[in-house]
């Protein structure tokens, strides 16, 4: 809990103190040492609460990873696409969520469909695709801009749906059938956390990198409005928005380059996350293996025993 709390905190404050800020070289530095203390207590105990030698197996490690990338892209997206959605395109909160329905909707449709895909064609095809899905949907929401049609929104949500579920549903199955029989709740709980940890890091890092984004974006417009309103509007696309319809024509035209500065920031995240989801496609065809036995009849991937055969 402290090495990923540091973590996360020094990743959402650095566009704010700057990266070479103490406050935030020292959030990094703290994750880094109980992130290792926790470690180094683990591979000594006798009775560790997560043994990570299971790491070595890649079922366990590159299904993790996945799986938190999925996350990663989720809660990331969402937390940009809410504000373009709101301040960008000005929908209220209901109208921005109903908007959003696409993607839930592809996930009840396709997640149970993963599931059975993997069966016939094994966990490597299907998260390998489906995180090589989620990169493309992710390459595809980087195009939006102010004048966006929503019907391009929609498919980029679907296009993203269909990837998560071709790489969650198998992934989970994959941690599970890494895990020794009694140990079964270890690797329910790891799946679980892998969730939280990736969107949790999403949220920081995306949006980290669409705030630096913005504000480098809006100081470098030309605007004729007073530095202190300029200053103020660099923080958000929501202050920005605040501010202009305070103004007069002024106001139009700080809101014009704030929603644009924005949207070029989402594309700027949404294109970093799209080349990390490509290249952990990659990783996994590489080292997740093709099968998982899981040896317990009705399990994705279980296979008969020798006695059965």
């Amino acid at each position: 809990m402290a090495s990923l709390g540091a973590l996360v905190f020094a990743v959402i404050e650095g566009p704010n103190y700057g990266w070479t800020d103490a406050l935030v070289v020292g959030g990094f530095l703290v994750s880094g040492v109980f992130g290792a203390a926790f470690v180094a207590w683990e591979l000594r105990s006798d009775h560790p609460m997560l043994d990570l030698r299971w790491a070595r197996d890649p079922r366990f490690s590159a299904a993790s990873a996945a799986i938190a990338l999925v996350f990663f892209v989720m809660f990331g997206q969402f937390f940009l696409l809410t504000q373009y959605l709101q301040v960008v395109l000005g929908y209220s909160p209901l109208e921005a969520g109903v908007r959003t329905l696409p993607m839930a909707i592809g996930l009840l449709i396709f997640s149970p469909l993963g599931a059975r895909l993997v069966e016939r064609f094994g966990s490597k095809a299907m998260v390998g695709s489906g995180l090589a899905v989620v990169a493309l949907g992710l390459f595809m929401g980087a195009q939006l801009s102010p004048v966006s049609s929503y019907s391009y929104l929609g498919v980029t949500l679907i296009v993203l749906s269909v990837g998560m579920s071709f790489s969650s549903a198998p992934s989970t199955a994959s941690i599970m059938a890494s895990m020794p029989p009694g140990k079964a709740g270890v690797g329910s709980a790891v799946n679980d956390a892998t969730r939280e940890l990736g969107g949790a890091i999403g949220v920081a890092v995306l949006g980290s990198i669409a705030i630096s984004t913005y504000a480098s974006s809006l100081d470098s417009a030309t605007l004729d409005v007073a530095p202190g309103a300029l200053s103020a509007a660099s923080e958000s696309v929501g202050a920005a928005s605040h501010i202009s319809s305070e103004m007069g024509a002024a106001g139009a035209a700080l809101a014009n380059a704030a929603n644009q500065a924005f949207t070029d920031a989402m594309g700027a995240a949404f294109t970093v996350a799209s080349g990390v989801a490509l290249m952990a496609s990659l990783l996994v065809l590489r080292y997740l293996p093709h099968r998982e036995d899981t040896g317990v009849p009705g399990l994705i991937g279980s296979v008969p025993s020798t006695s059965e055969g």
